[in-house]
């Protein structure tokens, strides 16, 4: 089968192999029922737009020649964390993709796993003392792995930071970046809901009425630009990203943070001019700017959830 599109590129198989591992794209409602129902609930919340935005960004993680990458929010309440990851996973499918930090998380197959991205969700349980095993386990071994592609991304919430040692280099597997986002124990938007809880609630059960077209919809959109085309696109909205920061003196660890955050957020601006997201022009950038720059505070304040 050639492989004429990016989500073919992507998965790198051909859609009988997908029937045979068991593997279901999950789809319900329309883009605009998604737009209405999830992605109007993100603006001015930057943990909703950044996780919405990795997912987005998952394909093309490799095509931009990243290695596998972790978006991992933390600190305040479980319920604002894990309205970060159901939003970020309702891209790709329903919130049966979500799981709990276990082996069976890399070990059990999912279209959500297939295009590279993982939605991982231990609510208020400590993260487990293996973790750094488990997120190089995502890297080897699990049976999707041999049609996944190599760089994979995780979006998860727990109640602790994922510190960067966790995932240094085992032999003979790629090492993982994750940046660990402390997020405000409330939304900073509410969008009229009376309180945290009532929005977060809603926000969840609006995710299983509508999902699975964002991905679709952008999918379909970049394979129409070319693979080369989007990679040039993305380097400007990268370029611009950077120079916003204006971060001269960001060490190792800070630069590989903007780099991934650049593109992060340039997905997530372009699935909005290809009117993907329905946000403002320009709201991911700022998203990604706070998150960015509490990161490289000495004591990091909370970024909004």
């Amino acid at each position: 089968m050639k492989v004429t599109n990016l989500d073919q590129y992507r998965a790198g198989i051909e859609a009988e192999k997908l029937a045979r591992l068991g593997l279901k794209f999950s789809a319900a409602g329309s883009l605009s029922s998604w737009q209405q129902y999830v992605g109007n609930l993100c603006p001015g919340n930057n943990g909703l737009l950044l996780a919405v935005s990795g997912a987005l960004a998952a394909p093309v993680l490799e095509l931009c020649g990243f290695p596998s990458y972790g978006l991992h929010f933390y600190g305040g309440k479980a319920e604002s964390r894990s309205a970060c990851v159901s939003a970020a996973a309702s891209v790709w499918g329903d919130g049966s993709s979500v799981q709990p930090w276990r082996s069976s998380a890399f070990t059990n197959p999912s279209l959500a796993g297939l295009m590279g991205a993982l939605f991982l969700d231990n609510g208020d349980a400590a993260l487990p003392e293996n973790l750094g095993s488990l997120i190089v386990e995502a890297g080897k071994g699990a049976p999707w792995a041999q049609a996944n592609p190599k760089a994979t991304l995780f979006i998860s919430a727990g109640p602790d930071a994922i510190e960067q040692a966790q995932c240094l280099q085992l032999p003979g597997v790629i090492a993982w970046h994750v940046l660990s986002i402390p997020i405000a124990a409330d939304f900073a938007e509410l969008h009229g809901h009376r309180n945290a809880e009532i929005f977060t609630d809603y926000l969840k059960r609006n995710a299983s009425k509508a999902h699975g077209v964002p991905a679709a919809a952008i999918l379909q959109s970049a394979s129409s630009m070319g693979l080369e085309n989007l990679k040039t696109v993305l380097s400007t909205f990268m370029d611009l990203f950077k120079a916003a920061a204006d971060y001269d003196g960001a060490d190792e660890d800070q630069r590989v943070v903007l780099a991934y955050l650049a593109l992060v957020c340039s997905v997530g601006e372009l699935a909005t001019t290809l009117d993907v997201t329905g946000w403002k022009e320009g709201a991911v950038i700022e998203a990604g700017l706070a998150c960015f720059r509490a990161s490289v505070e000495p004591s990091p304040p909370d970024l909004a959830a």
